[in-house]
């Protein structure tokens, strides 16, 4: 049997850019990686602050550090990419161009397939950092638009915490503080909107609270970790 080198590590099928930031990430956060059963490579874009992609258009200047980071992630033996940041879904053209291995920048991709999933007459909910922040940009990058399938968007930005620590890149993380206020963003969401069919969890620090949004919300929750475990099966073992 033989068996091809040319790597320094190996076993990390997965890579992924992570933005530039210093708050604490808890076990079920992609920049975790107690969140995985297996080994995945991280590779931090310097100068991708949260503040810069947190907004309506990410900063273009961003664009060229994030395909440098992508290809220097395949060179290194990645054979898939994803990113630590949902809204990073206006870059996916471009990256998915940059690199010869598969690039799922954002969970927006799994849209289409939730609303599928639901039956087409219930709008997909969406969490995200900062409502204003997601537009029909970073859908049309994910492959569809707020224009063919109906979307029901809830901000965490006005909650306190949450936007301290992941919008501000706070360094001082309430557990308890945090899991009140997504109870009350699910909550207040189906309270708003009881149509939705399901959830996806754009914002990639919400993924450790999935569970608890499941049960606030009593619909289907996908997150990005849900994604990129399917993606490693996929890619792991050849």
């Amino acid at each position: 049997m033989e068996i091809r080198g040319g790597y320094t590590n190996y076993g990390q099928h997965i890579g992924v850019l992570m933005l530039d930031t210093a708050f604490p990430r808890l076990p079920g956060d992609i920049g975790n990686a107690a969140s995985f059963d297996f080994a995945v490579k991280f590779k931090v874009v310097k100068g991708a602050l949260p503040q810069l992609v947190n907004n309506k258009d990410p900063a273009e200047a961003l664009l060229p550090l994030f395909v440098k980071a992508a290809r220097e992630l395949e060179s290194e033996g990645a054979r898939a990419i994803t990113t630590s940041c949902g809204l990073l879904a206006s870059f996916q053209s471009e990256l998915s161009a940059a690199v010869s291995v598969p690039v799922f920048t954002s969970t927006l991709m799994l849209v289409p397939l939730c609303w599928q999933l639901t039956g087409t007459k219930k709008p997909v909910g969406i969490m995200t950092i900062r409502k204003s922040s997601l537009t029909d940009r970073q859908c049309r990058g994910a492959g569809w638009s707020q224009n063919d399938i109906p979307v029901c968007i809830m901000g965490m930005d006005s909650r306190k915490h949450f936007t301290e620590v992941y919008a501000d890149n706070g360094k001082l993380l309430n557990l308890e503080t945090l899991e009140g206020e997504v109870r009350e963003a699910s909550v207040k969401m189906m309270a708003d909107h009881p149509e939705i069919g399901s959830i996806v969890l754009e914002c990639t620090n919400l993924a450790p609270f999935s569970q608890l949004i499941r049960q606030a919300s009593g619909r289907p929750v996908f997150g990005m970790n849900d994604l990129l475990q399917f993606i490693h099966r996929c890619v792991a073992g050849f």
